[in-house]
C-alpha cells in the first residue's frame, strides 16, 4: 500500500468519524438561536471557535452536522449510482447486439443532457421530496459514465480464456457474469465510486446553495455558504469555514481515488 493510499484512507476516515461524531463533538445545537440580541455574526472566539451566523447559531456545530448530511447524501447517492451503472454496463457488455446498442445509445442520449440542468428541472418540480428524494435523484442521474466504463471492462474480460472456459462448461449467464466477469472488473468500479463522493459533495453544496438541495433549517455546507455571502465584506468567516470544507473534502476523495486507481491498475502509473 502507497503511502499517499494510506494518507487518503485516514484522511477520508477521519472525516467519517467526525461527521458520525457530530453529535458528541458539536459544541451547540446546530439550529439553536443562542442569542439573537447580540450574538449575531460574531467573530471566531473561545466560545465560538468558528463565529456565529446572522442567526446567532454556531457554525462550529453547523459545520460538523453539515458534514454529516453532505457525507450521507453522497454516499448514498454514490451506491445508487454504481449500483445502477454496473448492472447496465454488465447487461449491455455480456448480451451485446441489440440490447447493447439500445442501452449505450440510452446513456449517450442521457450524457448530452446537462447533469445540472437535469438536476435543477427535477428538484424544483419535486420541493417536497426532502433528503431522501436529493438522494435518490442525485443516484439515478449519477449512473451513465459508470455504465459505459463497466461496459468498456467487461468487453475486454468476456474474451479472456476464463469466461470462454466457463461458458464453454455450460455454466448460466447470470453465474458467469457475478462469479467470473464483475469479480475482475470490480478495480474501475471502486476507483469510480471514490472518485463520484467528492463529485457529488460539490453538486449537492451547489444544489443547496441555489436553495433546492437541502433546505433549512437543516445545516448544509451549500446552505451555509448562500447564508453567508450576504456578509463576505464584514464577515468573512460565515461563508469562509464551510467553502474551505468542501474544497478539502472534495480534494481529500480525489487524492484516494487516484491512488486506489494507480494501486489497483498498474496501467495507469
Amino acid at each position: 500500500m502507497s503511502r499517499r493510499l494510506r494518507a487518503g484512507l485516514l484522511a477520508v476516515g477521519v472525516l467519517y468519524l467526525i461527521a458520525l461524531l457530530a453529535p458528541v463533538l458539536a459544541p451547540y445545537d446546530p439550529a439553536a438561536q443562542l442569542n439573537l440580541a447580540g450574538g449575531r455574526l460574531l467573530p471566531p472566539s473561545l466560545a465560538h471557535p468558528l463565529g456565529t451566523d446572522a442567526l446567532s447559531r454556531d457554525l462550529l456545530s453547523r459545520l460538523l452536522f453539515g458534514a454529516r448530511l453532505s457525507l450521507a447524501i453522497a454516499g448514498l447517492a454514490v451506491v445508487v449510482a454504481v449500483t445502477l451503472g454496473t448492472a447496465v454496463g454488465l447487461a449491455a457488455g455480456l448480451a451485446g447486439g441489440v440490447l447493447d446498442g439500445i442501452l449505450m445509445r440510452s446513456v449517450d442520449a442521457a450524457l448530452a443532457i446537462p447533469r445540472v440542468f437535469l438536476l435543477v428541472a427535477i428538484l424544483a418540480l419535486w420541493e417536497q421530496g426532502g433528503i431522501g428524494a436529493l438522494v435518490l435523484v442525485l443516484g439515478l442521474t449519477g449512473w451513465f459514465g459508470t455504465s459505459r466504463l463497466v461496459r468498456a471492462e467487461v468487453l475486454s474480460l468476456r474474451r479472456r480464456d476464463f469466461v470462454l472456459a466457463a461458458r464453454a462448461l455450460g455454466l448460466p449467464g447470470w453465474r458467469v457474469a457475478l462469479r467470473h466477469v464483475l469479480p475482475n472488473a470490480v478495480a474501475p468500479i471502486v476507483v469510480t465510486a471514490t472518485l463520484g463522493v467528492g463529485h457529488t459533495i460539490l453538486i449537492e453544496a451547489a444544489l443547496s446553495f441555489l436553495g433546492i438541495g437541502v433546505r433549512p433549517p437543516l445545516p448544509s455546507w451549500g446552505n451555509m455558504i448562500a447564508d453567508g455571502q450576504a456578509y463576505l465584506a464584514t464577515s468573512p468567516w460565515q461563508a469562509m469555514a464551510p467553502g474551505l470544507a468542501v474544497v478539502a473534502t472534495v480534494m481529500i476523495f480525489g487524492v484516494l481515488g487516484e491512488a486506489l486507481r494507480d494501486t489497483m491498475d498498474p496501467r495507469s502509473r
